[in-house]
């Protein structure tokens, strides 16, 4: 029924701006259940990777809104409960590092389209259309850096 890849932190030391062995992804049915199952292994991975619980929430509370969002705006996906994608990965720079998210279909064309929660609980929410339907664009989420 879904899907869920993961790897281990990488090795501790200086970060340089490049994406360390931390990528998480999950392809889940757009159906209602997998809401909750998306939160706790998001919560998870994010645990596995020492995530400071204070980030925590504010980045899985914004994925979970734009993967409800997805759900109600994406077809096929709330018509023939076809896949959704979530992939993610941490970002390290000198002295910060922040959490990337992509979810695909994201059923927006813009980023105002997804609720307000999605976009004040980020840094950056970014909308990439594809050239397939309106509805079938990546959306692109950007947690506040955590040192």
């Amino acid at each position: 029924m879904f899907e869920q890849t993961g790897s281990p932190p990488g090795p501790p030391g200086p970060r340089d701006g490049t994406m360390p062995g931390t990528a998480w992804g999950i392809r889940v049915p757009g159906e209602a259940w997998t809401v909750g199952l998306v939160r706790g292994a998001l919560r998870v991975w994010l645990g596995t990777v020492g995530w400071a619980d204070g980030h925590t929430d504010d980045i899985v509370t914004a994925t979970v809104e734009a993967l409800i969002h997805a759900l109600q705006h994406a077809h096929p996906t709330r018509i023939e409960g076809g896949p959704l994608w979530l992939e993610a990965g941490v970002v390290a720079s000198p002295g910060s590092r922040h959490v990337e998210i992509a979810l695909r279909p994201g059923g927006a064309t813009s980023a105002d389209e997804l609720p307000a929660p999605v976009r004040d609980l980020t840094a950056a929410v970014d909308v990439h259309p594809t050239d397939g339907p309106a509805w079938d664009s990546h959306v692109l989420l950007r947690s506040h850096p955590n040192p």
